[in-house]
């Protein structure tokens, strides 16, 4: 698994959103980290409780109120708001053993069969040269990477969120 170094991040600051493809990478000192998707004012992600589908100013007014600590990556790829919708209407939930909130990123970037986690996702895009940026709010400063985790940690946290315990 290789590892990535966010040391070129903007600390405490959110990204221009506008007509921007942005990933979206929640808790990512978290093993497993959450992630979502957002283009322009859309955000986009997907849960063992269903689609998510917002407006990017409710979820920034969420997350400073919650302190929520998150990584932003800004993605060069030339993508259309429709296409994103689709991707995430071919799934319904995230489900164990078969789909993750990954699921319909992975689709819309369409990514080879090979990414199947964050860490694999990060090497696609860094070897096509498609990160523009990289930001974060509610990080310490001391963060530099993602931890290291299997797709049965993935599988394992699912299982925990469907049976409602903390893993």
């Amino acid at each position: 698994m290789s590892e990535f170094y966010f040391e070129n991040r903007k600390q405490d600051s959110y990204p221009n959103f506008e007509n921007k493809l942005i990933l979206w990478i929640w808790n990512p000192e978290e093993t497993p980290p959450h992630i979502g998707i957002s283009f322009g004012l859309n955000y986009f992600s997907l849960s063992v409780k269903g689609k998510e589908h917002k407006q990017v100013d409710s979820l920034v007014k969420q997350i400073n109120r919650k302190k929520n600590p998150l990584l932003f990556i800004e993605l060069n790829f030339k993508l259309e708001l429709t296409q994103i919708i689709s991707a995430f209407n071919a799934f319904e939930t995230v489900v164990e053993g078969n789909t993750t909130c990954s699921s319909p990123i992975f689709k819309v970037l369409s990514c080879n069969e090979e990414v199947k986690t964050l860490h694999n996702l990060l090497e696609f895009i860094h070897n096509g040269k498609r990160v523009k940026s990289t930001c974060s709010v509610h990080l310490p400063v001391s963060f530099k990477q993602i931890p290291k985790y299997t797709l049965a940690k993935i599988h394992q946290k699912i299982r925990s969120l469907e049976n409602g315990t903390k893993s």
